[in-house]
């Protein structure tokens, strides 16, 4: 298990940590990092369900929408691998439109890859507006030694519907 870490600021000044912890994905918030130790947003926490592998490699973008954050957190839901039985579609989003009270997850990979699972990126770039467009590298073959990657990228409507 490691314990990847990222960060981003809000125009409102607010840090977001977005990190593993003992197989979780968690958010933690700070007005002023220097001064003001990070708390956990409750809410924000993922954990994998028993038995399954955990999410890793957060990427997480804030912007500030009529005075309220929205935070993205980009993972890899490994729980959703094929080898965990799952769909292979493990390119996931873990948002909220409200400055972190509620939370959503949902899948952004469209096609079944090829080696059971994405790979780990899943990077987030988001407009003043709050439009969003992610990019991830998606395994389409697991031939030979490495998985064979090939870049997909797509703007998700069904986010910005939401705002």
């Amino acid at each position: 298990m490691d314990g990847d870490a990222t960060l981003d600021r809000s125009t409102a000044g607010n840090c977001y940590l977005a990190t593993l912890f003992q197989g979780s994905l968690k958010v933690r918030q700070s007005s002023n990092p220097a001064t003001v130790p990070f708390t956990t947003i409750a809410a924000a926490t993922y954990t994998a369900p028993d038995g399954k592998d955990y999410p890793d490699q957060p990427w997480v973008r804030v912007v500030n929408v009529t005075n309220t954050d929205h935070i993205f957190v980009g993972f890899n839901d490994l729980p959703q691998a094929g080898y965990n039985g799952g769909s292979g579609k493990t390119a996931s989003i873990r948002y909220s439109l409200d400055g972190g009270t509620v939370w959503r997850t949902t899948v952004i990979e469209k096609t079944t890859p090829g080696a059971a699972w994405d790979a780990a990126q899943v990077r987030l770039a988001i407009s003043a507006e709050g439009r969003r467009t992610t990019g991830t590298l998606s395994r389409k073959s697991s031939e030979g030694s490495l998985p064979q990657p090939a870049i997909s990228s797509r703007v998700e409507s069904h986010l910005q519907s939401l705002m």
